[in-house]
């Protein structure tokens, strides 16, 4: 999230989304956020996503129907998704790897454990491409870089894999909203990962 006097930005040139009207420019941390904005903001956000307009185009093959049908499937699926994300703060791509044996009801809790988290992701290989030496006055593209090691231009290109580690476990009370639908989607879930249906 970003704090900034305009809401018009432009890239600035070290690759930074800057104010168009030049103002201050900061990221944003939890403790400049001055007050919860209240469960009824969160869920008229969440309720949103109910009216997405998917399988909005006719189909020659697909009834109006189905397609009704199908879009209110994949908005409730977007819905229990942005709901998972508010209760347990992960990130998206983090809810979208959780899977049912992640959660259990215990008494008026939903205990959540092993939900992965995210870290920087680790290098695992490299490839060099080389840039045969330019003539004189002419520039070098700026994704090439001189190296020592190889006596060239180069461009380096490293395969990750994100680095994945497991919260610990912390209840989530049943009243609070939204816990319904995650509820009702762990009720419905296959065991074993995907069986959320996300």
């Amino acid at each position: 999230m970003s704090l900034y006097e305009s809401r018009t930005c432009w890239k600035g040139p070290d690759g930074s989304w800057k104010p168009e009207s030049g103002g201050h420019y900061e990221r944003a941390q939890v403790k400049d956020l001055k007050e919860f904005i209240g469960w009824d903001s969160l869920k008229n956000l969440v309720d949103e996503s109910l009216k997405t307009p998917y399988y909005s185009k006719p189909h020659p093959f697909l009834s109006p129907e189905y397609r009704e049908a199908k879009r209110r499937e994949i908005c409730q699926t977007d819905k229990a998704i942005q709901a998972t994300a508010f209760l347990t703060g992960a990130r998206i791509s983090e809810v979208l790897m959780a899977h049912a044996d992640n959660f259990a009801v215990e008494g008026e809790f939903l205990i959540c454990k092993d939900l992965p988290v995210l870290k920087r992701f680790r290098k695992i290989a490299s490839s060099v491409e080389y840039l045969d030496k330019p003539e004189s006055g002419e520039t070098v593209p700026k994704e090439y870089t001189w190296s020592k090691t190889y006596e060239s231009f180069v461009k380096i290109k490293w395969v990750t894999e994100p680095k994945i580690e497991l919260r610990g476990e912390f209840p989530i009370p049943l009243w609070e909203p939204f816990t319904d639908t995650l509820t009702e989607r762990i009720r419905e879930a296959k065991p074993g990962p995907g069986g959320l249906r996300w």
